[in-house]
């Protein structure tokens, strides 16, 4: 028994959703950088379990192709120099550190408020990312 309820559409969407119901042993995979989705578990006698997990795909040489990922998303786009996030706002994990992708740092707004700020524009869905301090690149070495 067991069956999950799906309804998906894409970023910046606000038309109606796509429905999709997902059965015993069916497998559903989604880019939640593109797409909004809500899931239900509808009511049934016998007892249900869904697993949900997130993964990536970063090719990279010598490395695994596939691996588990906690990331912070974009839950809207952002301009150079917005302000993403005060201190005592940040959520309570570490945001992955890029030379290539970086698009965030630690600033200060007009009143000196410690807060993370846009370095480049950011999409809704992408996965916020910091460049490399200067002891990560020193342990890196």
């Amino acid at each position: 028994s067991g069956s999950k309820l799906w309804r998906v559409r894409e970023c910046g969407d606000n038309g109606a959703p796509i429905m999709i119901r997902v059965a015993r042993g069916d497998v559903l995979l989604i880019d939640t950088r593109v797409w909004r989705h809500q899931a239900s578990i509808p009511a049934e006698k016998e007892p249900s379990i869904s697993i949900a997990r997130d993964f990536s795909y970063v090719p990279r040489q010598n490395e695994e192709a596939f691996g588990d990922v906690d990331a912070l998303l974009a839950a809207r786009p952002a301009e150079t120099g917005d302000v993403l996030f005060y201190e005592s706002d940040l959520p309570d994990c570490e945001l992955p550190r890029s030379k290539e992708d970086a698009h965030c740092a630690v600033g200060e707004d007009g009143e000196g408020k410690l807060c993370l700020v846009a370095t480049r524009r950011i999409s809704t869905g992408e996965a916020f990312a910091m460049a490399p301090s200067s002891s990560s690149e020193d342990e890196e070495k």
